[in-house]
């Protein structure tokens, strides 16, 4: 066989395995690293591996398991050092954890899953404007509205409320339309007086999906902010209609508790806390 057949075979062989590899469940995945390590007790890169996906998983104890047996092995690099810094801040070992960032730091090493992670832990200690720089880092390592989210109501905490609507304008400038990101800015726009800047945002919304409950809702605080109250009690009536349209065909924790809402803004408190106790009954666990 020529070094260009093999070369062919090879891709080949490389191709049909692909598929299924990228289809592997987490317990074939871990016994795959199990049976490397097995061969080579000093395989770094199959000692990441297991810890991270077992991290992933919120496998944690087994993660620090797994750590444990890299250190056992005499192995320890600046990801491995990642690693451990949010095994640690996820199992509440703070100091621990601020010592494995401070290596990965040093070798120039973070991630977006560890920012989060320096975020919380930093949180947890009172150092604000440290999480703020972590959540910074977090939403340019791998922007996702989640990580804007987080940013933005970090700074509107802090009543930084102008802040956090920039910070929601650059996630939807990054992003494109992500409705969370959107109803977060009109929501911040409300409490800000901001009711024609909301008004258009909301209209846009509404154009495209009139049947929403909750975007009408928030019509009608527009509307009412502007002085507009006769247009204001037409959206309450539509959103409640909507609403309860929406859970005579899903009667869903969501559109229970958007019922309530409505119910609420209209000052019908005894159906309001109707809809949230039937909310309730369906989430035992919230």
């Amino acid at each position: 066989m020529t070094a260009a057949r093999l070369l062919l075979l090879l891709a080949a062989l490389l191709a049909a395995a692909a598929p299924a590899r990228a289809h592997e469940g987490l317990g074939q995945r871990l016994a795959r690293l199990e049976a490397r390590l097995s061969v080579d007790p000093r395989d770094l890169p199959a000692h990441r591996e297991r810890v991270r996906l077992l991290r992933e998983a919120g496998r944690l104890q087994e993660a620090d398991a797994a750590l444990g047996a890299a250190r056992a092995a005499g192995l320890e690099d600046d990801r491995l050092a990642l690693e451990r810094a949010m095994v640690a801040e996820a199992l509440g070992r703070d100091d621990e954890a601020l010592r494995a960032f401070a290596r990965a730091d040093a070798a120039g090493r973070s991630s977006a899953a560890a920012e989060d992670a320096r975020a919380r832990l930093l949180l947890r200690r009172g150092d604000r404007a440290g999480a703020l720089a972590a959540r910074e880092r977090a939403a340019a390592l791998a922007p996702t509205p989640d990580r804007f989210l987080s940013l933005a109501r970090l700074r509107s905490a802090g009543g930084e409320l102008r802040a956090a609507g920039e910070v929601l304008e650059r996630g939807l400038a990054a992003l494109g339309p992500t409705e969370v990101l959107d109803r977060a800015l009109v929501e911040l726009q409300l409490e800000q007086g901001e009711h024609a800047r909301a008004l258009e945002r909301i209209d846009g919304e509404l154009a495209r999906r009139p049947e929403r409950a909750d975007w009408t809702r928030l019509r009608a605080l527009a509307l009412a902010g502007l002085g507009r109250l006769d247009e204001a009690a037409a959206a309450r009536d539509r959103a409640l209609a909507l609403a309860r349209e929406a859970v005579a065909r899903r009667p869903t924790a969501p559109h229970l508790i958007e019922l309530a809402e409505i119910h609420a803004l209209r000052g019908e408190a005894r159906a309001a806390r109707e809809a949230r106790a039937r909310a309730a009954r369906l989430t035992p666990g919230e």
